[in-house]
């Protein structure tokens, strides 16, 4: 287990969301890790803990340490490239 996982900040009003999440789910099997999603509007303070200021953001958690924010990330391709997947 390593204990990786990704959270993906999303919103009702996200354009970007509505298409970036449907990608993702569809690809998740291919990823080593976990994905979450937590929807910024409904839960502000928490996405204002992460400095959220635009969405769709992503951050890569291992255990509760920050390892990589992802903003603005418009394609699931990119973080495959990125994962090496």
């Amino acid at each position: 287990n390593n204990s990786k996982f990704l959270l993906l900040f999303c919103g009702d009003n996200c354009i970007k969301c509505k298409t970036l999440i449907p990608e993702l789910e569809s690809v998740e099997w291919l990823m080593k890790f976990p994905l979450y999603k937590l929807n910024a509007e409904q839960n502000p303070e928490i996405a204002t803990k992460f400095w959220i200021t635009s969405l769709p953001y992503i951050i890569l958690f291992q255990w509760s340490e920050v390892l990589k924010t992802f903003d603005d990330v418009a394609t699931w391709k990119y973080l495959i490239w990125y994962f090496d997947i």
